[in-house]
């Protein structure tokens, strides 16, 4: 069971989060958000990290700004750690800027002088462009916190690192994968302990029984401890067990693993319990099997695919998915699933990377037909007066998500 307080703790800053996205500093006549950029979900379960919050914290207000969070494993929790950070520290920052490097950082990095109100001239060359939004952001007030999420481009890294050396008003937090950017301070984000990992999964799995406990044990050292995949195990066995009517149990999910040639064990004696280990990534893709969605999920994941890997607010899936199959419980179905994040207290969705480029491999040839009510949608809400530029059918604010999402696709 969650802690109570716990969850206290979590809806109280969801809703000074709620009443800090109105709040904005006056910058001579411009008035700058405190809130930028989209708003990371909050983890539901955030265990055995807590130290590692009070490190970074500790890493970003010491003489470097610069941090990056670096892991060369999908899943393993680096999102989660930038989330959870952005979480509990919120109150320490007088602006908070969450941007997801769908491409590059460069391209998060042009994507905030539309949140910044920032008239750039369209004849500047793109490095022009990102020194005048860096000068921006280095005039806001101290500290603020910048977030990068799923920085993964070496080259975009070595670029943009000492361009936001000189934004020393910043606490800068970038996830990514990558190791190799000199003079940048690193920290690590291991694989979850054998003890934390157990009570992840206990905590995420209502159907686990105490016999299974050795099995458990085989099959978390077999998929290296990896968050994503744990996460994914527990919420497959809760679904199963939900739309079942015979108890299906953590040897039966491990049997129809081995049976798609992941996790197959070292003897043919299953009680020896001798796991050979297997990628994350090979679990995830034989869990994540897309045929045994139906149509409608297939399609309301296409679109989250092709979206930013960040908290999407659920109205904007109504409106873009004009089916009536983009419904609240559809979107639940998926998230018990496991394809989806589903915070229910903001109304936000958030889909995986690594499930993103599942289901685009998946449904690759299908992903026009079922992306194109999202295109024609974004294509009326960004319409313009010609001459004026003048939007017609939304507010400038709300716009600049919707181009967020237009570069995206």
């Amino acid at each position: 069971m969650v802690d109570e307080n716990r969850t206290i703790t979590q809806e109280s800053r969801l809703a000074n989060i709620e009443k800090a996205a109105h709040v904005t500093f006056k910058y001579g006549d411009r008035e700058i958000k405190k809130i930028l950029g989209a708003v990371p979900i909050s983890p539901e379960l955030f265990i055995g990290r807590e130290g590692v919050l009070e490190d970074i914290h500790g890493k970003l207000s010491g003489k470097c700004n610069t941090l990056l969070l670096v892991n060369g494993e999908g899943g393993i929790g680096k999102t989660t750690v930038a989330a959870s950070y952005y979480h509990h520290y919120f109150e320490r920052y007088s602006h908070l800027i969450w941007v997801f490097a769908e491409t590059s950082i460069e391209d998060a990095i042009l994507l905030l002088a539309l949140h910044l109100k920032l008239k750039i001239d369209g004849t500047l060359s793109n490095q022009q462009k990102i020194e005048e939004v860096l000068r921006e952001l280095s005039i806001l007030k101290t500290p603020s916190l910048l977030v990068i999420d799923n920085a993964n481009d070496l080259s975009s890294l070595q670029k943009t690192h000492p361009l936001f050396l000189k934004c020393s008003n910043l606490h800068l937090l970038i996830t990514t994968r990558d190791v190799s950017v000199s003079n940048a301070e690193i920290y690590h984000v291991a694989h979850l302990s054998k003890t934390d990992a157990r009570e992840f999964f206990t905590r995420s799995c209502k159907s686990h029984e105490p016999c299974d406990d050795d099995l458990l044990g085989a099959i978390l050292g077999a998929v290296g401890y990896n968050a994503l995949v744990i996460e994914l195990l527990a919420k497959s066995l809760n679904n199963f067990n939900m739309v079942l009517s015979k108890k299906y149990s953590l040897r039966d999910l491990l049997t129809d693993l081995q049976n798609t040639g992941v996790l197959e064990l070292k003897k043919s004696d299953a009680t020896m319990l001798n796991l050979q280990t297997s990628t994350p990534e090979a679990v995830v893709a034989a869990l994540y099997d897309i045929s045994k969605l139906n149509e409608e999920e297939k399609a309301v994941l296409s679109v989250l695919s092709v979206l930013p890997s960040a908290a999407i607010p659920f109205e904007h899936l109504k409106l873009f998915y004009r089916s009536s199959c983009a419904s609240d419980k559809l979107t639940l179905s998926l998230a018990h699933k496991g394809w989806i994040n589903f915070d229910k207290g903001g109304k936000k969705i958030k889909c995986n990377p690594v499930v993103q480029e599942i289901v685009r491999r998946a449904n690759h040839d299908k992903l026009p037909e079922y992306c194109w009510d999202l295109i024609n949608s974004l294509n009326d809400y960004l319409d313009y007066e010609t001459g004026t530029g003048t939007l017609v059918n939304t507010s400038y604010d709300t716009a600049v998500t919707y181009i967020n999402y237009s570069e995206s696709i």
